[in-house]
């Protein structure tokens, strides 16, 4: 308290604002979450350097720098953030950023290893997002796009379970009429899959697959069709995965 006292108001607003992430960040995240109302987006690099030059964010990495904040210090970051009213504003400033992140799909590209190193650079920011989604109401079809994105992230990693999870917990929510349902039960269904709990992988790809095809979805009746096909090949019915395969193609 004594110390945010010392601050300038715009230190203090910077102190606050920053509080929303978790784990580090780099600038382009803190000019794009931070920068609003009175705080422009030209001065955030300033306000950064001097909460450096105060201890209370620390710099880390070579290269493009990062900032963190201890968690003691975020936490006192947040209380003050809540305070204002201001915090839910805040984080959903937080989440597009990290959505579009997630967003650019360079799974299959030639940026792959950029992408996977940016994402995991941001895994506690981009876990935070997702599980903002899980837990505000009306989030949910926002959550499920960005979580699908995420699964050549999740499996290239190895972060099959925690994938499972959210993507669970944002099926739960997800209106059944929503689009984002289907792609959220073949990324489900391929993440069980890779992490070898097949009976899970099927139950999810043959609802997906049942449901595609009541709606014209061609795109996902091709995923599930193409994961399920595994699935049934290896359970020893090779027909019928080969006719999935074909439907996939």
């Amino acid at each position: 308290e004594w110390s945010y006292e010392l601050l300038t108001d715009g230190e203090q607003a910077m102190w606050r604002r920053v509080s929303v992430f978790s784990g580090s960040f780099d600038l382009d995240a803190a000019e794009a979450v931070c920068a609003v109302g009175r705080l422009g987006a030209g001065q955030i690099a300033d306000l950064i350097d001097a909460l450096v030059a105060k201890s209370i964010l620390l710099r880390e990495g070579q290269g493009t720098a990062r900032y963190r904040l201890l968690d003691t210090i975020r936490e006192f970051g947040l209380a003050k953030l809540r305070g204002r009213g201001n915090e839910r504003a805040l984080r959903r400033r937080h989440r597009a950023w990290y959505a579009a992140l997630a967003a650019r799909q360079e799974a299959f590209g030639p940026r792959r290893a950029e992408w996977i190193a940016a994402l995991d650079a941001d895994h506690d920011n981009v876990r935070g997002a997702l599980e903002l989604c899980v837990a505000e109401p009306g989030q949910a079809a926002a959550g499920a796009e960005m979580a699908c994105d995420l699964w050549r992230y999740w499996e290239t990693h190895g972060h099959l379970t925690e994938g499972r999870r959210i993507l669970a917990a944002l099926l739960d929510q997800v209106d059944r009429t929503s689009p984002a349902r289907l792609r959220v039960l073949w990324t489900a269904g391929f993440l069980a899959q890779f992490q070898g709990d097949i009976p899970a992988a099927r139950r999810l790809l043959e609802a997906c697959l049942s449901e595609a095809r009541q709606v014209g979805d061609v795109s996902a009746e091709a995923w599930a069709s193409s994961f399920l096909g595994w699935d049934v090949y290896y359970d020893g019915d090779a027909d019928q995965g080969h006719a999935l395969a074909r439907t996939a193609l």
